[in-house]
């Protein structure tokens, strides 16, 4: 199954071109690195994949979606299917680690017995079960980040 098919794209950022010339397939089940220079694009080319930055030319699918006819409404979906590990965790510094995995799920809209039936089992699934009551300062850096 090909999870992202880029093909010739271009991608801006504030008008100007930080990539030209992108092409790249990616079949599940790929591990992939991405890496180079600060200022090379890197980042950029992330945020093409969830949808956070347009794509200004050529031609790109995610998950199915076609990311330059794709609309503000559908991105909220495309984001769900996808794994996303954010350098900033952007955790909720007074709420445990239960409630920041059960905050990001309540406003995806997840009923609150399928949160509670979720978090137990995400937190496990990365060997946070022991610590779901500590505050994001009491993790260490990894553990935040899982």
């Amino acid at each position: 199954m090909l999870l992202i098919d880029y093909k010739n794209v271009e991608i801006h950022q504030a008008e100007q071109i930080v990539l030209k010339d992108v092409n790249i397939e990616v079949e599940a089940g790929e591990l992939l690195y991405l890496f180079g220079r600060v200022g090379s694009g890197k980042s950029s080319f992330l945020k093409t994949i969830y949808g956070a930055l347009p794509i200004a030319d050529g031609e790109a699918k995610v998950l199915d979606y076609d990311l330059k006819k794709i609309r503000r409404r559908q991105l909220p979906y495309l984001r769900r299917r996808l794994g996303i590990v954010f350098q900033d965790f952007r955790l909720i510094p007074n709420m445990s680690a239960y409630d920041n995995v059960a905050f990001a799920l309540r406003v995806t809209n997840v009923s609150a017995k399928e949160i509670k039936r979720k978090v137990p089992y995400m937190l496990s699934l990365v060997g946070l079960a022991s610590k779901s009551k500590c505050k994001p300062d009491e993790l260490s850096g990894g553990e935040q980040q899982r």
